[in-house]
Protein backbone atom coordinates (compact mmCIF):
# COMPACT_ATOMS: atom_id res chain seq x y z
CA UNK A 1 0.00 0.00 0.00
CA UNK A 2 2.90 2.34 0.88
CA UNK A 3 4.65 1.70 -2.68
CA UNK A 4 1.20 2.01 -4.48
CA UNK A 5 0.35 5.54 -2.62
CA UNK A 6 4.04 6.76 -3.28
CA UNK A 7 3.53 5.98 -7.05
CA UNK A 8 -0.25 7.13 -7.04
CA UNK A 9 0.16 10.74 -5.08
CA UNK A 10 4.14 11.16 -5.53
CA UNK A 11 4.20 13.51 -2.90
CA UNK A 12 5.56 11.86 0.34
CA UNK A 13 3.19 13.52 2.81
CA UNK A 14 0.34 11.59 1.18
CA UNK A 15 1.85 8.58 1.82
CA UNK A 16 3.10 9.06 5.37
CA UNK A 17 -0.40 10.14 6.27
CA UNK A 18 -2.07 6.87 4.69
CA UNK A 19 0.82 4.74 6.67
CA UNK A 20 0.19 6.77 9.74
CA UNK A 21 -3.29 5.71 9.62
CA UNK A 22 -2.87 2.21 9.11
CA UNK A 23 -0.46 1.78 11.63
CA UNK A 24 -2.93 3.24 14.11
CA UNK A 25 -5.66 0.86 13.36
CA UNK A 26 -3.67 -2.08 13.83
CA UNK A 27 -2.40 -0.71 17.30
CA UNK A 28 -5.70 0.84 18.52
CA UNK A 29 -8.78 -0.90 16.92
CA UNK A 30 -7.26 -4.65 16.22
CA UNK A 31 -6.62 -5.39 19.58
CA UNK A 32 -9.87 -4.23 20.74
CA UNK A 33 -11.77 -6.29 18.02
CA UNK A 34 -9.72 -9.17 19.39
CA UNK A 35 -11.21 -8.47 23.11
CA UNK A 36 -14.00 -7.43 22.26
CA UNK A 37 -17.64 -9.54 23.62
CA UNK A 38 -20.65 -11.39 21.63
CA UNK A 39 -23.63 -9.77 22.14
CA UNK A 40 -26.24 -12.37 21.70
CA UNK A 41 -30.39 -11.16 20.49
CA UNK A 42 -33.06 -12.71 22.67
CA UNK A 43 -35.90 -12.80 20.00
CA UNK A 44 -39.48 -14.03 21.20
CA UNK A 45 -42.79 -13.27 20.15
CA UNK A 46 -43.62 -12.55 23.77
CA UNK A 47 -41.05 -9.34 24.48
CA UNK A 48 -41.68 -6.02 23.98
CA UNK A 49 -39.04 -4.35 23.71
CA UNK A 50 -35.83 -5.81 22.26
CA UNK A 51 -32.77 -7.03 24.39
CA UNK A 52 -29.32 -8.49 23.97
CA UNK A 53 -27.35 -10.78 26.44
CA UNK A 54 -23.50 -11.16 27.24
CA UNK A 55 -22.40 -14.16 28.52
CA UNK A 56 -19.87 -15.37 31.14
CA UNK A 57 -18.59 -18.67 33.05
CA UNK A 58 -15.91 -19.35 35.71
CA UNK A 59 -14.70 -22.14 36.56
CA UNK A 60 -14.80 -23.01 40.44
CA UNK A 61 -13.52 -26.50 40.76
CA UNK A 62 -15.28 -29.74 41.64
CA UNK A 63 -17.54 -29.65 38.26
CA UNK A 64 -19.34 -26.22 39.29
CA UNK A 65 -19.16 -22.92 37.33
CA UNK A 66 -20.61 -19.62 38.07
CA UNK A 67 -22.47 -18.40 34.71
CA UNK A 68 -22.76 -14.47 34.44
CA UNK A 69 -25.52 -12.92 31.97
CA UNK A 70 -25.36 -9.29 31.35
CA UNK A 71 -28.78 -8.07 30.20
CA UNK A 72 -29.22 -4.92 27.89
CA UNK A 73 -32.46 -3.90 26.47
CA UNK A 74 -32.63 -1.34 23.30
CA UNK A 75 -33.67 2.29 23.99
CA UNK A 76 -33.34 3.70 20.40
CA UNK A 77 -32.32 1.84 17.43
CA UNK A 78 -29.06 0.25 17.85
CA UNK A 79 -28.47 2.13 21.50
CA UNK A 80 -28.81 -0.02 24.56
CA UNK A 81 -28.74 0.29 28.06
CA UNK A 82 -27.70 -2.37 30.69
CA UNK A 83 -30.57 -4.28 32.49
CA UNK A 84 -28.68 -5.98 35.33
CA UNK A 85 -26.47 -8.43 36.19
CA UNK A 86 -27.07 -11.94 36.96
CA UNK A 87 -25.66 -15.16 38.06
CA UNK A 88 -26.14 -18.54 38.87
CA UNK A 89 -23.53 -21.69 40.09
CA UNK A 90 -24.38 -24.40 38.73
CA UNK A 91 -23.17 -27.84 37.56
CA UNK A 92 -20.72 -28.43 34.55
CA UNK A 93 -22.71 -31.19 33.96
CA UNK A 94 -25.92 -29.97 34.31
CA UNK A 95 -28.88 -29.10 31.41
CA UNK A 96 -28.73 -25.64 32.63
CA UNK A 97 -24.95 -25.06 31.59
CA UNK A 98 -25.73 -27.15 28.77
CA UNK A 99 -28.37 -24.47 27.67
CA UNK A 100 -26.66 -21.88 28.64
CA UNK A 101 -24.32 -22.65 25.77
CA UNK A 102 -26.02 -23.94 23.62
CA UNK A 103 -28.50 -20.82 24.01
CA UNK A 104 -31.78 -22.57 24.43
CA UNK A 105 -33.84 -20.37 26.26
CA UNK A 106 -37.13 -19.64 27.03
CA UNK A 107 -39.50 -16.55 27.37
CA UNK A 108 -42.06 -16.48 30.14
CA UNK A 109 -45.67 -15.15 28.38
CA UNK A 110 -45.74 -12.36 29.98
CA UNK A 111 -42.06 -11.39 28.71
CA UNK A 112 -40.53 -10.73 32.17
CA UNK A 113 -37.94 -13.88 32.56
CA UNK A 114 -35.57 -15.51 30.46
CA UNK A 115 -34.87 -18.67 31.34
CA UNK A 116 -32.13 -21.40 30.90
CA UNK A 117 -33.27 -24.59 32.41
CA UNK A 118 -33.19 -23.49 36.57
CA UNK A 119 -31.35 -20.24 35.68
CA UNK A 120 -34.12 -17.42 35.94
CA UNK A 121 -33.00 -13.87 34.42
CA UNK A 122 -35.20 -10.82 34.64
CA UNK A 123 -35.85 -9.10 31.44
CA UNK A 124 -37.90 -5.85 33.64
Amino acid sequence: AGVLSTIYFKKQAYTLTLYGIFVLSLFLIFPRLLAGSTFYEIKDHHLNHDYIIERHDSNLGNDNTDLVVFVYKEILPLVYVNQGRYHKIVSTKSETYSDFWKLNYVVNKDGNYLTFKGFLIPLK
